[in-house]
């Protein structure tokens, strides 16, 4: 069965907005890779502190899973220095 794309695969520099979604579950999977120098977290847009999910550089791709209610998902990459990440986020609970 193929995965449905919540957030299709974005790479990126810095702090960005990721596109607002939808999970047609109560979960979802994210990957989250970062390289370089520097960190960088997953945040809530609008509540940044609320519980940020740090993610560090020059690892394996991060891989986890968010149960949440179904409503509309707003989140946001921080990366500082010369961090560079790469994000997928797909509906449902996916192997790891």
């Amino acid at each position: 069965m193929a995965s449905k794309y919540l957030v299709p695969v974005r790479d990126g520099v810095g702090t960005e907005d990721l596109p607002d979604f939808t999970p047609g579950e109560d979960v979802y999977t994210l990957h989250i890779k970062c390289s370089g120098v520097g960190s960088m977290k997953l945040v809530k847009r609008g509540n940044p502190k609320d519980n940020p999910s740090n993610i560090k550089c020059d690892t394996p791709v991060t891989i986890g899973r968010v149960y949440a209610d179904s409503v509309k998902q707003k989140l946001a990459i921080q990366a500082d220095g010369e961090a560079r990440w790469t994000v997928a986020i797909v509906d449902g609970k996916r192997p790891f």
